[in-house]
């Protein structure tokens, strides 16, 4: 699970911690990373002991202190994810992005969730903006959506389940 937990999505950030927590306790060897324009594995954040709250909490400590003031870069997050975890990846892995693709006029880098696609049993996208928001502004999401398997609305329990109840 890559998790954007920049300003733009701040509103959701939480939630979308809290369903890669729950995500980790559900399944053996999950692994979570956060990004805003660096990319860190957080899945240790999860195998603390802590609730919910307070993993996500300590994530969003981690955030705030490393990555203070920067606005998301996809492409840098991506690529740089593609660079030190992609050889982990197989085709019985599934992974999931939670974010809004809003890049700030940076590069996509949409080439790494074509390589991730390859690579990977399955590809999914959950953005948390209305799907009318979707490709306006600084939002790329068209440039990866052909990569993907899915992308889906996400940003309430409803549309988190309309989602699982895709995958069956």
């Amino acid at each position: 699970m890559l998790v954007d937990v920049s300003a733009s999505v701040a509103p959701y950030a939480r939630f979308f911690l809290e369903l890669a927590y729950a995500m980790s306790s559900q399944f053996k060897q999950v692994r979570s990373f956060a990004f805003i324009s660096d990319i860190e594995e957080i899945t240790d954040a999860f195998e603390q002991g802590l609730t919910p709250a307070e993993s996500a909490a300590e994530v969003s400590r981690r955030a705030g202190e490393e990555w203070m003031g920067h606005v998301s870069d996809y492409g840098r997050a991506l690529e740089a994810f593609w660079a030190r975890w992609g050889r982990d990846l197989g085709d019985r892995v599934t992974v999931v992005v939670l974010g809004d693709a809003r890049s700030n006029g940076r590069p996509s880098s949409s080439w790494v969730a074509g390589e991730l696609r390859q690579q990977v049993r399955r590809l999914y996208w959950l953005n948390p903006e209305p799907r009318w928001e979707w490709n306006e502004n600084d939002s790329v999401i068209e440039e990866y959506a052909h990569h993907l398997d899915g992308v889906y609305e996400c940003r309430n329990v409803r549309q988190l389940e309309h989602f699982i109840r895709s995958l069956t």
